[in-house]
């Protein structure tokens, strides 16, 4: 609060040589200056941001990105990605596992999938065989939408 008042003090008092009447002693300038400069140190009190308690680390570390792949308009997850790993079907072991803008076969150095530029190329072909356009997979050059892709927050367990 104190930096606040004598900021605004100096700013206000020289602000008060161009501005205020001539008439008006340095002492009076001083003191009009100081209760104006106090006057916005207490608004500044009453108007700090009011102490929000952060979320405990254990909480925001337990949840996870995961995201859903469907069929469009089916609510029937085919695919699930979570912590760089695809499972289906809500199968518990997962099939792929994603690094380094590649799909791999789990504990295989076998590429599947390449990603690169919204699309998604098959085994390091040259040609993509689906698109990504926002939340939705589609055939290249086509408005044909082959699957759905849904972002959740879901707890670890």
């Amino acid at each position: 609060m104190i930096k606040v008042f004598l900021i605004f003090w100096a700013v206000l008092f020289v602000v008060s040589f161009f501005t205020a009447k001539l008439d008006i002693s340095f002492f009076q300038r001083v003191g009009y200056t100081a209760v104006m400069a106090g006057f916005v140190a207490l608004l500044s009190l009453g108007s700090g941001q009011k102490n929000v308690v952060p979320a405990s680390k254990n909480s925001q570390s337990r949840k996870i990105r995961v995201v859903d792949i469907k069929v469009p308009n089916s609510p029937k997850v085919l695919y699930q990605i979570k912590r760089n790993k695809v499972y289906r079907n809500l199968d518990p072991k997962p099939i792929y596992e994603i690094r380094d803008n590649k799909v791999y076969i789990v504990n295989s150095p076998k590429v599947v999938y390449t990603l690169s530029e919204n699309k998604i190329y098959r085994n390091m072909e040259p040609v993509p065989i689906w698109e990504i356009r926002g939340n939705k997979i589609c055939v290249p050059l086509s408005p044909k939408v082959v699957y759905e892709m849904q972002a959740r927050l879901e707890y670890r367990n």
